[in-house]
Parts: C-alpha cells; sequence; structure tokens
C-alpha cells in the first residue's frame, strides 16, 4: 500500500514538472533559451514574428533570436502562416516554445496565440471570396443598370433632339416662303437700284418672326453690306464719281421719302378695355381703351442709316438739296409753292423756319414728323415777333411743339374668333399727350359687356389712313378739324405692327435683332473657336459647390486668343495678364462663353453681346462717370457660362478646405509670388505650390477681379489675392481689396468660374 502511494505521488511530482509553463520577457528569451535544460518547460514570450523566416526543412528563423546554440522548429500548422499573421495585425505575439531534443537542442514553437487555424483561415478566405465575387456581381450590376439607364437617357435626348429638329424644321419651313418672297424683293430693288427700298425688304427678311436667324445669312449679309456702303457715303452699291454721286443721293432722298410715306411709321400698343360710364335710360355702356405710340423700327432704322451716310457725305454746293440737320423735315421733291403729289412721296404741309436772318419756305413730307412742326432753331424767346416778321412775307408760323398727327386710324371691337362685336370707329394719333390717348366706344349692349368683362372681346386695328396735302390754319378748330380738307390715303395693314395689352412685342424688329446679333456673332464665334482650340486651360470643381473654377490665373496667351490684344506690362505667355479692367474681364468671360457655345452670363443695357457694348468709361484720360453711372450692367448667375467669381465663391475656393493665412500654406514662400520674393513682376502662373484644391497663385502674382461691388464706393468693384509688389498681408486668403471698374494697373489680373447646371 505504502509503495503505491509513493508511485502515485512521484507520479504527480512529474506530471507537474512536465507540465510547468515559464513566462519569460522578450529581452531575456533567447538567454532562457539557450541556458534550459529542461524538456518539461514551456516557454512564452511576447515577441515579434514580423521577419520570420520559414526552411523547407521544417525549421524556421526569427532573427531576433539567431543562436548557435539551439535551433527552432514549430509543430503547428505553418500553412499559410505569414497571411494569418498579418490578419491578426499585432506588433508581438504570445509564442509558446518547448525543448524537444536536448542534442542538438532545438526547440519547437508548439502555440502562436490567437491567431487563426489553417481551417479558419480558408473559412475566412472563401468567405471573403465569395464576398468579393458579389461586390464585383453587384458593381457590375449597378454599372450595367448605369449603363442601360445612360442609353435610355441617351436614347430619349435623342429621340427629342429629333422631335425638335423636326419640329424646328417644320416651323421654319413654314416660315420660309415668307423670307424668301422679301429677300426676292431686296434683290429686285437692288437690281433697280432703289436702294432705301432694299434695305427696308432686306430688314423685313431678316425680320422673318418664326425663322431661325441661321437660315437668314443671305439677308443679313445683303442687309450688312448695302448699309455699310450707304453709312460710308455711297448712295448704295456700286462705283460714284462727283456727279453721279450727287444724282444719286438726291434719288435715294426721294425715294426714302416715299418709302416712308407708304406705311405707318408707329406701333402702336393697344390697352384693355375698360369700363367708364353706364347709360342706365338705354341700357348701355362706355368703354375705353388706352393707345400708346413708339416709333416702328421697320422704318427708322433705313432712314437712319441714311441719314447717317447722308450727313457723312453731304457738300455745301449741293444746293439743290436739303442739308443733312433738316432732311427729312425738308423735302427733297418740293416745287415753288405748289402742293402736289410727286413719286408717291405725299407732300401736306408747307412750313417756315429762320435761318441766318431770313425767312425760309419748304414742303415736308409725310414721314418726316408725322404732324404739324415748325423746325425753329433761332429766337425761340422771342416768338412774337418771329411770327410778325414771317406774316410780312406772306407766311404761316406755326410754334413749335404743335404736334397733331397726320395718321387716322380705324379700330373696331372682336369676340376671340375675330368676329366684329362693335362696328368700327376712327381715331386720329395725337402724340402732344401721349400719356393719355383713348379710344372711346359706346352704346355697348350687355351682351358684349359681358364678352368685354370676362376677357373675351378686344380691340382690332383694321386700317391706317395717311393724311396730306396743304395744311391750312383757318381749318384748323381743334381736335381733328384741320384734316377735314386733306385727301388720304390707305396704307395696307399688313405693313403695320399693333401690340396689344397682354403682348407687348414689337416682334418683327425683334426677330430682326436676335438674328442681326446672332449672326454678327458667328463669324466672330468661329474665329474665337480656332484660336482657343490650342489653348489649355484646366477649370476646378470645387467639393460642396456647383460651379468650378480655372486652375490658373488667366494667362496672357489665353487672354489675346479670346480678346485679340495682350495689354499687359510684363510680357509673357504664360504669366498673368493684368492692365486688364473690371469691364475688360467681363467682356473676355462672355466672348469666351459664346466661342464654347454656353450661355453668357453678363448683360449690359439687356445686351449680352460683347459686339453690341460701348465701352466708353474714359474720356479725356479722365473717368467718365455719367457713362458708367448709367450703364446698367447685371449678372444671370443660372447662366452656365463662365464669370468673375463673387467674393465668397473666390475665398473658398482660395481656402482649399484649409485654415491657412494665405492660399495652401500659412508659409506665404511656398504659395506666392509677392513683395519680398518676385523682383518686382509677376511670373509664370503654377510655378509654386497649389492649394489643396489644386488651385495656383491665388494668394499673389497678381489680384484677380470678383464681381461684388464695394459696398463703401458704387464705383469700386472688388478684388482678392494680392499681387507681386505687395507685403504678404494683403495676400491673405481674408483680405479684401477695391478699386475703380475701369482701372487698369499693373497688378490686377483675374480667374474665371462657372456654374454647373448640368
Amino acid at each position: 500500500m505504502k509503495k503505491t502511494l509513493l508511485v502515485l505521488l512521484t507520479l504527480l511530482l512529474c506530471a507537474s514538472v512536465f507540465g510547468q509553463v515559464q513566462q519569460v520577457e522578450s529581452s531575456e528569451l533567447v538567454k532562457t533559451l539557450e541556458k534550459n535544460k529542461k524538456t518539461s518547460i514551456t516557454f512564452v514570450s511576447n515577441i515579434s514574428l514580423k521577419t520570420i523566416v520559414f526552411y523547407d526543412d521544417g525549421k524556421i528563423q526569427i532573427p531576433d533570436f539567431e543562436s548557435t546554440k539551439y535551433s527552432i522548429e514549430t509543430e503547428i500548422d505553418t500553412e499559410f502562416l505569414q497571411e494569418r499573421l498579418e490578419y491578426k495585425n499585432q506588433t508581438t505575439y504570445n509564442v509558446s516554445f518547448k525543448l524537444i531534443n536536448t542534442k542538438p537542442k532545438t526547440y519547437a514553437i508548439t502555440n502562436i496565440e490567437g491567431i487563426e487555424t489553417v481551417a479558419q483561415y480558408k473559412a475566412r478566405i472563401e468567405a471573403e471570396r465569395i464576398a468579393e465575387e458579389k461586390r464585383i456581381a453587384e458593381e457590375k450590376r449597378i454599372a450595367e443598370e448605369k449603363r442601360l439607364e445612360a442609353e435610355r437617357i441617351a436614347e430619349e435626348k435623342r429621340i427629342e433632339a429629333e422631335r425638335l429638329a423636326e419640329e424646328k424644321r417644320q416651323r421654319n419651313a413654314e416660315f420660309l416662303p415668307t423670307y424668301e418672297a422679301h429677300l426676292a424683293k431686296a434683290k429686285k430693288y437692288e437690281s433697280e437700284k432703289r436702294w432705301c427700298y432694299a434695305l427696308g425688304a432686306y430688314y423685313d427678311a431678316l425680320g422673318t418672326v418664326g425663322l431661325d436667324p441661321e437660315y437668314k445669312t443671305e439677308a443679313y449679309n445683303g442687309y450688312t453690306t448695302l448699309k455699310d456702303a450707304i453709312l460710308s457715303g455711297n448712295p448704295g452699291l456700286g462705283t460714284y464719281n462727283a456727279f453721279t454721286i450727287h444724282d444719286e443721293w438726291k434719288n435715294l432722298l426721294i425715294d426714302a421719302e416715299k418709302y416712308g410715306s407708304s406705311f405707318n411709321p408707329w406701333i402702336l400698343e393697344i390697352g384693355r378695355l375698360e369700363q367708364t360710364s353706364l347709360n342706365y335710360e338705354n341700357k348701355t355702356a362706355t368703354y375705353r381703351a388706352k393707345i400708346q405710340a413708339t416709333r416702328n423700327l421697320r422704318y427708322k432704322e433705313p432712314i437712319e442709316v441714311i441719314q447717317s451716310g447722308y450727313e457723312k457725305i453731304y457738300k455745301n454746293d449741293w444746293s439743290d438739296l436739303p442739308k443733312p440737320d433738316t432732311w427729312p423735315l425738308v423735302s427733297v421733291s418740293y416745287k415753288d409753292n405748289k402742293v402736289y403729289n410727286e413719286n408717291d412721296v405725299y407732300i401736306f404741309s408747307k412750313q417756315v423756319y429762320y435761318e441766318s436772318g431770313s425767312f425760309k419756305q419748304a414742303y415736308m413730307n409725310a414721314f418726316a414728323y408725322d404732324g404739324l412742326f415748325l423746325y425753329n432753331s433761332v429766337f425761340r424767346d422771342n416768338e412774337t415777333w418771329i411770327d410778325e416778321e414771317a406774316r410780312k412775307f406772306g407766311y404761316t408760323y406755326v410754334k413749335q411743339g404743335s404736334d397733331a398727327d397726320i395718321y387716322d386710324y380705324k379700330f373696331n371691337i372682336v369676340d376671340e374668333n375675330g368676329n366684329e362685336l362693335v362696328k368700327p370707329k376712327r381715331w386720329l394719333l395725337d402724340r402732344s399727350d401721349d400719356e393719355n390717348q383713348y379710344i372711346v366706344f359706346s352704346d355697348i349692349t350687355p351682351e358684349i359687356m359681358d364678352l368685354i368683362d370676362s376677357g373675351k372681346a378686344f380691340v382690332n386695328p383694321i386700317t391706317c389712313y395717311l393724311q396730306y396735302g396743304l395744311y391750312r390754319e383757318s381749318d384748323d378748330k381743334g381736335g381733328r378739324t384741320f384734316i377735314k380738307n386733306l385727301s388720304e390715303v390707305e396704307i395696307p395693314i399688313k405693313n403695320n405692327e399693333f401690340i396689344c395689352w397682354n403682348n407687348k412685342s414689337d416682334s418683327v424688329s425683334n426677330s430682326f435683332e436676335e438674328a442681326r446679333k446672332t449672326l454678327m456673332l458667328k463669324p466672330l464665334v468661329e474665329e474665337l473657336k480656332e484660336k482657343i482650340a490650342n489653348v489649355n486651360f484646366e477649370m476646378v470643381t470645387i467639393p460642396e459647390k456647383n460651379m468650378e473654377i480655372a486652375k490658373t490665373e488667366i494667362t496672357q496667351l489665353f487672354y489675346e486668343a479670346v480678346m485679340g490684344e495682350n495689354p499687359s506690362k510684363f510680357k509673357g505667355k504664360n504669366n498673368p495678364v493684368e492692365r486688364v479692367s473690371w469691364y475688360d474681364a467681363i467682356a473676355f468671360c462672355n466672348l469666351l462663353s459664346f466661342a464654347k457655345g454656353l450661355e453668357p452670363v453678363y448683360s449690359v443695357d439687356g445686351e449680352t453681346s460683347v459686339l453690341e457694348w460701348n465701352w466708353d468709361y474714359m474720356e479725356n484720360d479722365e473717368w467718365n462717370w455719367d457713362y458708367m453711372d448709367n450703364t446698367e450692367i447685371t449678372q444671370n448667375i443660372s447662366a452656365n457660362g463662365y464669370r468673375l467669381p463673387t467674393v465668397d465663391e473666390w475665398q473658398y475656393a482660395a481656402k482649399g478646405g484649409e485654415n491657412y493665412e494665405f492660399s495652401g500654406s500659412d508659409n506665404i514662400d511656398e504659395v506666392a509670388w509677392y513683395g519680398y520674393n518676385s523682383e518686382d513682376t509677376t511670373h509664370p502662373v503654377a510655378q509654386k505650390k497649389a492649394n489643396a484644391y489644386d488651385l495656383y497663385d491665388m494668394s499673389g502674382n497678381v489680384y484677380e477681379w470678383c464681381w461684388d461691388i464695394d459696398p463703401w464706393s458704387n464705383r469700386h468693384r472688388c478684388y482678392c489675392g494680392g499681387g507681386y509688389y505687395f507685403n504678404g498681408g494683403y495676400c491673405s486668403v481674408s483680405h479684401v481689396e477695391s478699386n475703380y471698374a475701369a482701372n487698369t494697373n499693373d497688378d490686377v489680373g483675374f480667374r474665371i468660374v462657372r456654374t454647373i447646371t448640368e
């Protein structure tokens, strides 16, 4: 019994010895392994396995534990061990070492705490593979859906584009015959050398409503060629000598008078019918509609072209022709003291004017001032004396300002279908009280009252009559009595433009202007496209902002390609452009927008075409404040064309999502050319470090114009960023300066932005 107990005790002691585990610091592990002689002890130490090496014979090498006194093997499964260690991604691992052979001394790694088993590793890798396959499949599915959606949208756009193109083709086909008829008429007049009528027919062709500008190129070229010839002083196309130019100018002026009296020179704006009184006795009402007259540009444009050309070419020895400052008031075709109708020019009034100490008489033509209006430029403060003297010579002196019109209109009231509800009534234009002119209709029955009040009845122009003949003072008792003895001619209603209260638009004039501006820009745009084709400029999209901004300041190469000039002091094609005004910068923006087929942002007095702008901001080297203060410049921030940034936009982009003092760094020398490193000159763009949005030179080199008006001076526009000869404070992101919009200093340039609308 005692022997049995002794054996059991010995076995327990041996078990406790062989099962012993010793924790060893990594710094003591090598020494411990070298000195250890006990196979019964497992050493556990927290060591790095980053440089572990496996050999084909099953041995491993841990460089930190290299020794000639022992070697290390492994009893654990080493398959994918490196991958399992990397997945665990620890700096050190608890590794268990056990002495498995004393001669030679060999240890085995029996455990690496916490890493995956091979089975776990394979299961994870398989799960990751399946997940990756699913991810790729999902990406492919989403990409395919996006592709199909993009194809669907593209197809819808294609179909819509084809639909719009077909609508456009049909619409243009509808109005093309009208255009071609006007064009044919213009060419016929040209062949007959009736230049005023040709100019008017070209105007009508360009003004063809409903026809797109690109169809009107031939009319534009014909109109422009003829217009330029007349403005140069020629009475038409061709060449002239000293005698033929006089004779042809006389013919042109007579033709212009005839043209001027062939249609109504006024456009009438017809207001709503409004009730003014009720007649309870006969159960009727009286209504009126306001009538306002504005110049018909179909009439005005050709005549003004001829006036300008005549003023340029007139010679003092052309004694049989009126002076330019009296035509068309004074008719070319008057003869003695007789009132006559020659070449369909309707002479209606003998007028008297005072010039150089003597009274003169002339016959006014019907289109000159459209009423009785004395041309009197002398002794306005002594009209009584002039009147008395005029009578001594047998003349009638009509005081300046008598302005009764000679255009007599007939109106009726119609329903929505054009059926006549109220019989026609004639009305004489009286521009002496243009703000209070009304056509009045009486005896309106309740049935028609209901239509008028519900907006289903309208004033409708039927006819226009031109009154002509000799004015006689004895006939003028006020109102329309002075024309009772005058003859009249009916002007076709189709030659008139009428504007209703709910459609206040001169459609012919608007169509003419649209075509003229579009076609005038076309060659410039084509030229710009060629010039900027090889100019590289990169726009950067700004995070969390619906805009993009130029990566660099506008270079001299880019500016010259668009504007045709380089005003800079410090020449260099990749240097920023300077000596540009704020006005120049917005003109650049609009021109570039046109060239890129984008909607221009800026309008000057309502015009987006730079060719229509007249930058008269300097006068005798002084600021022309009257022009600058009276010019309305607006921006359409939602347009997708190029523009100047606002100060807020500029500063947001300059910060680059960071909080540095300068754009991209607190060290100004890293990011800016400024007063202490520029050597008093600008430098090529993008030579310094960019900010986090990859924008260059937003601090230093040149100031950059912004849209904003300085709140302290409405004549100043703001700029940001500092320039090449300023100290660091001026170059900080937060610093804002301002100057006259017309300023052209050599330290100011600009960069452009664009609102992203796509």
